[in-house]
């Protein structure tokens, strides 16, 4: 199995979920059975005349050998059975799990995976192109890599690689995210089809409620939508879905006082801010200029944040009622290790608390699947995850928000994809791109510094703001990180000046060179959706010709046959021509494809259907 068919295989699982709705709605299961009655159809081609299997085992190994997917036997069982359901008396199915298949199942999913395949191999031939432009090499595992993530995080407990990447990925990724052409929906394709694929393993078989979510500070802060927009919009989602599912939100008292104490010091400097620190996307000033919004505006949100709360409903735990856990916490051995990674005591001690409180909600309870899960700590950062990342999700004390939102999709699709079909590949891929950069981001100390000495340097001319804009860009951007902007800061007046003058002409270049291989290729494609349109209505017309040649021959056959032949049977020589007659005839009429003479014939009344019936035949081969 290789690893194009399996990147085929989850885009055609996308398709197949956008396309059966209501019955998959009721069961994600249902996405697999078009994948299963293909791979019976092939086992059944390989064999020929009929197809007598011994057991699940042998759909198993063709599956996986065709489409790169381990179906548990378990689920073949109720996937098989749901077959033998619908299906006529050419497919027998027994107790033991043997299986005759006689007649072939109707599918499309064979033409459809070619499609897929198509797919892939242009947006990893796009993925280069604009790794090109930006001189940098631009392999296509890595994208995958981006795109499944979060799978890979969830559902095979592994650690995320994003960070090890260069910034080229997860600006390819942005950009297709803001763009939202063709190459964004296979990737959101790529995407939700591997959450599918992940199914298989991870069923969650109830729905999950009655379960309190602790929110953090970072939750509450992308939930009034002073963070991303991205951030806003999963974090409102899954507030939203959440409590209309009977979710209980709570926030403890500390983490008030963290939201407090951040409002405040975005309030001091918001009308001082500089470029560089706004371009932290995910931080408080960052919102504040993307919504416009002032000191005052960011002062009544800091005033109003009880009654806020109380709005919500969110329900406010109180140091009092958990004044043994906050001991527990200062004593942690954890708290110092937390702290280092963190550069904040105050930060580290609240999601160590919230933490702890969380396994004191547990310790009554057996979590042994998904749906035991009484309690959780909702947040919007990856951080608080840094013990837990080999624990499998439903025994994790801490949670994302685009995390939560895919588990809870799996377990009630009804509920989520209908209202927007890539919302989840959204919320997910934009998480990965804001934590790739923040985490990238140099700090709050570095970044201070460097503003104060790009602005003497302003001051004393020779450097444009435009070459300024374009370094924080790529700092923003994540191209420049903590240790390449310390080396930024050691560099002398001059030598600085001219580095930052050579990173804008390197971006104006590159920019350049980008958009130039971006408009090749659009005026390619568009040459060959011409030159395609031109193939298409030549056959039209050659169909249309042989149509009514094949209509005129049946007519001649027919009034020639019936008026004719039957009056040539007095001599052996009139039998003999008749008996030839109706041979050729008979062989005439099993010889060619009538329906292509058909098509012909009818596109001069449907001439649109028979078209688009004719690109999609394209399309395929």
């Amino acid at each position: 199995m290789n690893y194009e068919n399996l990147l085929a295989t989850y885009s055609l699982l996308a398709l197949i979920r956008e396309n059966c709705k209501e019955e998959c709605n009721k069961s994600i299961l249902n996405v697999f059975l078009p994948i299963l009655k293909e791979t019976l159809n092939r086992m059944l081609q390989k064999v020929g005349f009929e197809l007598k299997g011994k057991d699940y085992t042998e759909i198993q190994s063709k599956a996986e050998e065709e489409f790169g997917l381990k179906i548990p036997i378990p689920v073949l069982e109720t996937l098989m059975s749901e077959i033998a359901r619908n299906s006529s008396a050419d497919f027998v199915l027994n107790k033991d799990h043997s299986f005759i298949i006689k007649t072939p199942f109707g599918s499309q999913v064979g033409m459809d995976y070619k499609q897929q395949k198509k797919r892939i191999r242009k947006l990893e031939k796009n993925y280069k192109l604009y790794c090109e432009g930006l001189g940098v090499e631009g392999r296509f595992d890595e994208l995958v890599a981006f795109i499944q993530d979060q799978k890979n995080r969830i559902f095979e407990n592994k650690p995320s690689d994003i960070y090890a990447q260069g910034y080229h990925v997860s600006k390819y990724v942005y950009s297709k995210l803001k763009k939202k052409d063709e190459y964004y929906n296979t990737i959101c394709d790529l995407y939700l089809g591997g959450v599918i694929a992940s199914y298989l393993q991870f069923q969650i078989k109830e729905r999950i409620v009655d379960t309190e979510l602790l929110i953090d500070t970072n939750f509450y802060i992308s939930l009034i939508n002073l963070n991303t927009e991205e951030a806003y919009e999963s974090c409102k989602q899954l507030f939203d879905l959440t409590i209309a599912m009977g979710y209980r939100y709570s926030i403890l008292e500390t983490t008030i006082e963290q939201i407090k104490i951040l409002l405040s010091k975005r309030v001091d400097k918001i009308n001082e801010k500089g470029l560089l620190a706004s371009l932290n996307v995910a931080d408080v000033l960052s919102a504040c200029d993307r919504r416009n919004l002032t000191k005052t505006d960011l002062e009544r949100y800091k005033d109003n944040l009880l009654d806020d709360l109380a709005t919500k409903g969110i329900n406010i735990i109180y140091n009092s009622q958990i004044r043994n856990l906050i001991d527990k916490t200062e004593k942690s051995r954890d708290l110092r290790t937390l702290t280092k990674l963190r550069g904040n005591r105050d930060s580290a001690f609240n999601d160590l608390l919230a933490q702890e409180y969380v396994a004191f909600r547990r310790k009554d309870k057996a979590i042994a699947e998904f749906n035991d899960v009484n309690c959780w700590f909702l947040n919007n950062s990856f951080s608080v995850n840094w013990k837990e990342k080999d624990v499998p999700v439903w025994k994790r004390i801490s949670i994302t928000a685009s995390d939560l939102l895919v588990l809870l999709w799996l377990a009630n699709p009804s509920n989520m994809v209908g209202k927007n079909k890539d919302m989840l590949a959204l919320t997910s891929l934009s998480a990965n791109v804001v934590n790739y950069r923040s985490k990238r981001y140099p700090s709050g100390k570095v970044v201070g510094k460097l503003q104060d000495k790009i602005a003497r340097l302003q001051l004393q001319g020779g450097i444009s703001n435009s070459a300024v804009a374009k370094l924080c860009i790529r700092m923003a951007e994540g191209a420049i990180g903590q240790t390449e902007a310390e080396q930024l800061l050691i560099l002398s007046s001059s030598d600085l000046k001219a580095h930052i003058e050579e990173f804008s002409k390197i971006d104006d270049s590159y920019v350049q060179k980008s958009n130039e291989l971006e408009r090749k290729e659009e005026e390619y494609e568009q040459l060959l959706s011409l030159s395609k349109e031109k193939d298409l209505q030549a056959k039209l017309f050659k169909m249309r010709t042989w149509g009514i040649i094949y209509l005129i021959s049946i007519v001649v056959v027919y009034i020639f046959g019936i008026l004719y032949i039957p009056n040539l049977t007095n001599n052996v020589l009139g039998v003999l021509f008749q008996f030839a007659y109706w041979c050729l005839t008979t062989i005439w009429v099993n010889w060619f494809n009538h329906m292509y003479f058909v098509d012909g014939l009818k596109s001069f009344i449907m001439k649109d259907k028979v078209l688009e019936k004719l690109r999609k035949r394209n399309d395929f081969l």
